[in-house]
């Protein structure tokens, strides 16, 4: 089967690269191919699934099981992308389900994945065993979503930052949902594909037309974390807006 391109310009929370089921030819899955280590337990770990997000560029850091441990009474992984751990899980004898899939623990807050062990001879291992050597996992277990994240807010006007009651507008081929859970609330963005290029020229500060937006850092002297992530809160009606 011939391997899809690289799909250029993607954005929002979509799949930098198509993964399928026939990709899947390690003969060690879930490691590697080039995946060689004498004496290593691959039959340990026999399933995985990790997501790695990465943000504009697409990741390029490969993602491996950096350390796994077994004793009689215990088996447990440390899963690392590049240098930094960004996944963990641990299983004891009695919970573990063989070719069960587990929900690792993120390290990485950003990175989520499961595994499954294998059907281990727990007995076998009077002696604990710990292989700290960079076991890779093969591409088709490892999914790399770009994530959206926020940047800059917009408004009309060159001021670089926004005062007063602030509103939010999207262009055409954009969708905006509000659900309410309780005392939070969650905002949803959608973009069908034909708007991208248009919401791509309407938001360039460096194609100003009349009435377009400019990029502005924060909303009444509050900013982004590092993550781009910011609380908003909604009022209903103008009544409910602080004075």
């Amino acid at each position: 089967m011939t391997s899809l391109p690289y799909i250029e310009g993607m954005s929002g929370n979509s799949v930098e690269r198509p993964q399928w089921e026939s990709g899947n030819a390690s003969t060690r899955f879930p490691f590697a191919d080039d995946t060689v280590i004498d004496g290593y337990p691959f039959d340990a770990v026999v399933d995985a699934c990790v997501v790695v997000p990465s943000e504009l560029a697409p990741a390029s850091e490969r993602v491996y099981v950096g350390c796994l441990h077994i004793s009689r009474h215990m088996v447990s992984v440390m899963v690392y992308s590049g240098r930094r751990p960004i996944l963990a899980c641990s299983a004891t004898r009695q919970s573990m389900e063989p070719f069960s899939p587990v929900r690792m623990e993120p390290v990485d807050k950003t990175c989520s994945g499961f595994i499954s062990f294998g059907d281990i001879r727990f007995d076998d291992f009077s002696t604990p065993v710990t292989r700290r050597e960079a076991a890779y996992l093969s591409e088709s277990a490892v999914v790399r979503p770009v994530v959206g994240r926020l940047r800059r807010f917009v408004q009309p006007g060159r001021n670089e930052e926004a005062k007063g009651i602030v509103g939010i507008i999207v262009p055409d081929g954009v969708g905006m949902s509000l659900h309410e859970d309780g005392d939070s609330s969650l905002v949803s963005f959608t973009m069908s594909d034909d708007a991208r290029d248009s919401v791509t020229i309407w938001c360039d500060p460096t194609k100003p037309s009349p009435g377009s937006p400019y990029p502005v850092k924060s909303i009444n002297g509050v900013h982004p974390d590092s993550l781009g992530r910011i609380a908003i809160v909604f009022a209903r009606d103008a009544s409910e807006v602080p004075k």
